[in-house]
Parts: C-alpha cells; sequence; structure tokens
C-alpha cells in the first residue's frame, strides 16, 4: 500500500516563510515526519519549495529533489486562507469543511484528478 502525506506550507510573508514560518516548519521536521519518503513534490510556490527543503533535510533525504507540480497549486488561496482562519488555530482538514464544505470538496476533486496525472 502507498500513501501520500500532504502538508500545506506554514506562516508566510508574501512568496517566503516568514521567520516563524521557518522554526514552525523546522518544529514538523524534529516531531512529526514518518520517512523515508519516496518523493517530495511542491506546488512551485517559493513557500512550500522553501518548507519542503526543511522537510527533505530534516527526513535526512537531501540527495532527493523536489519536483515540482503545479496541478497541486490552489487557485483560491485567500479562501483556503479564510476558512482555516474561521476554523481555528490547528484547524484539520474536517475542521475546515465544517467552515466551507464546497471548498473542501472541489479542492479535493482538483487534487485526486492531480495525483491520479
Amino acid at each position: 500500500m502507498r500513501y501520500a502525506e500532504l502538508r500545506r506550507h506554514t506562516d508566510n510573508d508574501g512568496d517566503r516563510l516568514s521567520v516563524k514560518g521557518v522554526a514552525d516548519a523546522e518544529a514538523i521536521g524534529r516531531a512529526d515526519l514518518h520517512p523515508p519518503y519516496a518523493l517530495f513534490v511542491s506546488s512551485g510556490a517559493e513557500r512550500a519549495t522553501e518548507m519542503l527543503r526543511i522537510l527533505r533535510r530534516a527526513a535526512g533525504q537531501e540527495e532527493e529533489p523536489i519536483i515540482t507540480e503545479t496541478a497541486l497549486r490552489s487557485a483560491v488561496e485567500d479562501r483556503w486562507r479564510d476558512a482555516a482562519k474561521a476554523a481555528g488555530k490547528g484547524a484539520s482538514l474536517e475542521d475546515i469543511r465544517t467552515v466551507d464544505p464546497d471548498l473542501v470538496e472541489h479542492e479535493c476533486r482538483l487534487l485526486g484528478a492531480a495525483l491520479q496525472a
């Protein structure tokens, strides 16, 4: 059986991780990874790639390339941000679904299609 671990980038300032975002990504790398990973895939946003570099280093897999797949990038980032904020700090996908079920369902279908490609 194969698994995909999906993560959203941490706090950002424009298209770069903020100082807090870098610290949070490093904390995730210390506590929440399940290596080894078969591959690392970014949406192409610099903040997402920057987070992957941190997680890849924490996983001890710096030799693995980071692949860019722009189909993973959401066209409705602001809507996600608003829904996550409304759902509360540390919100899960299910928490966000209660705030904006149409967003989660639509984006899950798009992600599923991108992962099938």
